[in-house]
């Protein structure tokens, strides 16, 4: 999960695709994928674009990757 967070900050796409199968692959229920991988994620990246650490591209590349993995679920 700690690494889906990670790609979700560098919005790997590729990755959050592979992580979300992983994931219910293990047995995970899709709710669970969504707030403890995908939401948790995104609040990192919010909270950096808030501090001023990550700027609004950074942010459309990590939504984009987020989206991606709700397409899976």
């Amino acid at each position: 999960v700690q690494q889906m967070h990670d790609d979700l900050y560098d919005g790997l796409k590729e990755e959050i695709e592979e992580g979300t199968n992983i994931l219910l692959e293990r047995g995970w229920q899709p709710y669970t994928v969504l707030t403890e991988a995908l939401v948790e994620g995104m609040r990192i990246v919010g909270e950096d674009f808030r501090d001023g650490i990550l700027f609004v591209p950074e942010v459309l590349l990590s939504a984009n990757a987020m989206k991606a993995g709700m397409a899976i679920l």
